[in-house]
């Protein structure tokens, strides 16, 4: 849920960016169905688009479960 906290181990970060909520626009339609329905909104910063992820969407119910499981357990 949106009160979850998640981390996510990665191999590299190129960039990071802070974009103001009101520079975030809606995701275009074609991107919101199928596969793509994990694209939460975009934002131009220069002369690149910036596409913003939805992470409930991009891991699947099963993946949740796993990650909300493992959450669970104390050592």
């Amino acid at each position: 849920t949106a009160k979850d906290l998640l981390g996510l181990v990665v191999d590299s970060v190129r960039e990071v960016l802070h974009i103001p909520v009101q520079d975030i626009g809606p995701a275009p339609e074609a991107a919101t169905s199928g596969q793509a329905g994990f694209i939460a909104g975009v934002a131009k910063v220069t002369d690149r688009l910036i596409i913003i992820l939805d992470i409930s969407k991009v891991l699947s119910g099963e993946e949740q479960a796993a990650l909300a499981e493992a959450g669970d357990v104390h050592p």
